[in-house]
C-alpha cells in the first residue's frame, strides 16, 4: 500500500470519519494539517482528535505554521504533537515567509522558528515557498523536504521545484513528493497517467531513485488524473511503470519504501 506524504484530510469535512477509515486501512498518510482560515485553538483540536482517533499509520504535519501566537505557545504545540513536518507559509506572504505566488525572502521570525524545528528535529517543508525562501531555507535548517510538488523542467508553474532546487534537498538527503494535482503536472484539459509518469520519469533521470515520494494532496484539491481519485491508483501507477520498463523494486522505493526509510525512520517509527 502507498504511502502518502501529503493529504489534507483532517482539515476537510467529516474529518472523523476519514481517520476511522483511514485507520482500518493499510496506508500510511501524513495528515497536513491546512491552517487556512483556523486558529490555534481550531488546529489544537484537530491534533487532538488524530491523536487520540488515528492509528499508528497516520502522522501529523503543519503545512502552514504562520499562526499569529507567542514563539512560545508554538514551541509547546510542536512538543506536544511531534509533526513529522512544518511548512512556514502557503502560497502567499505570512508572519515567518514568502510562499510560491510572491517573492521575498526568509522573515526573522521565520528564522526563530526553523532554530525551534532545528532543536526539536523536525523537518522544514518547502512545498510552498517562493525560491529564495527556498534557498534560505536550505541554508540554516537541519532538515529540509517538499511535501507535494511537481518538476518545472517538465511543467513550468510557480509552485513547481526547479532542479537547483530538487538538488538543494537531495544533496541534503531530504525527500520530495510528487503531487497528483492535474494543474502542477500539467497543462492539459484531461490529466493521465502519461503525465504523471513524465514527472517520475525526469527525475529518475536527473536524480536519484532514493528521493523520490508521493506527496497526493488528496482533499487539498478535486482535479486528480483520470483513475487517481483514490489510494487505487498505486496499481494503475504500477502496472504502468512497469510497462515503461522500471522495476519493482524501483517503484517500491517512489511508493513507500523511500518515505518510510528517510523520515519514518529518522523519528523511530
Amino acid at each position: 500500500m502507498v504511502t502518502d506524504f501529503h493529504s489534507d484530510f483532517l482539515t476537510s469535512k467529516n474529518y472523523v470519519d476519514k481517520i476511522k477509515n483511514y485507520n482500518a486501512s493499510k496506508a500510511r498518510i501524513v495528515a497536513a494539517l491546512f491552517r487556512g482560515n483556523f486558529d490555534i485553538k481550531s488546529a489544537v483540536r484537530l491534533c487532538e482528535s488524530l491523536k487520540s482517533l488515528g492509528g499508528k499509520n497516520l502522522f501529523l504535519a503543519f503545512e502552514d505554521f504562520g499562526y499569529q501566537n507567542d514563539v512560545h505557545d508554538l514551541e509547546i504545540i510542536l512538543h506536544k504533537y511531534n509533526p513529522l513536518y512544518v511548512g512556514l507559509t502557503w502560497n502567499g506572504e505570512n508572519n515567518l515567509a514568502f510562499g510560491s505566488y510572491v517573492s521575498g525572502g526568509l522573515k526573522p521570525r521565520g528564522r526563530r522558528i526553523i532554530d525551534i524545528l532545528n532543536e526539536v528535529n523536525v523537518f522544514i517543508d518547502v512545498a510552498h515557498l517562493c525560491s529564495q525562501c527556498v534557498y534560505d531555507v536550505a541554508d540554516c535548517a537541519r532538515n529540509i523536504l517538499c511535501s507535494h510538488t511537481c518538476f518545472s523542467d517538465v511543467y513550468e508553474h510557480p509552485r513547481n521545484l526547479s532542479k537547483n532546487e530538487i538538488s538543494l534537498i537531495v544533496e541534503r538527503e531530504g525527500l520530495v513528493g510528487l503531487t497528483l494535482y492535474s494543474k502542477f503536472l500539467s497543462d492539459k484539459i484531461i490529466v493521465t497517467v502519461d503525465d504523471v509518469y513524465a514527472h517520475i520519469d525526469y527525475f529518475l533521470d536527473k536524480f536519484s531513485e532514493d528521493h523520490l515520494a508521493i506527496g497526493t494532496d488528496f482533499y487539498g484539491c478535486n482535479d486528480f488524473p483520470v483513475g487517481f481519485l483514490d489510494y487505487s491508483f498505486e496499481y494503475r501507477l504500477t502496472d504502468y511503470l512497469v510497462s515503461r520498463g522500471y522495476g519493482y523494486q524501483t517503484i517500491e522505493k517512489i511508493l513507500h519504501k523511500n518515505l518510510d526509510g528517510l523520515i519514518f525512520k529518522k523519528y523511530g517509527l
